[in-house]
């Protein structure tokens, strides 16, 4: 992920994936290279939250607004799990 500030970027689901919420649980499939992806309770609200018009910033705020977590940790462990989802094709920028 660039280093151009957490207030500028905008992840977005790639089109090419399609999920489905059950419960609190997110199941992905990314149709071109045909894997699947599960993502728990907190990642399945990061992935809704990548929607092309939330900064990770925005995110980030909302994570700690709604976990009883240190903002710092939660802001280290977004970055690097929207990191971990772009790298898997299933997050763009």
């Amino acid at each position: 992920m660039k280093n151009r500030g957490l207030k500028n970027i905008f992840p977005k689901r790639n089109p090419r994936c399609v999920y489905r919420i059950i419960e609190d649980m997110c199941l992905i499939v990314d149709v071109d290279r045909l894997t699947f992806h599960t993502l728990n309770e907190v990642g399945s609200i990061v992935w809704e939250l990548c929607n092309g018009r939330n900064s990770i910033s925005k995110i980030i705020n909302y994570i700690s607004n709604n976990f009883n977590a240190n903002i710092n940790e939660i802001a280290k462990d977004c970055v690097e799990y929207i990191g971990d989802l772009e790298k898997k094709n299933l997050l763009l920028f």
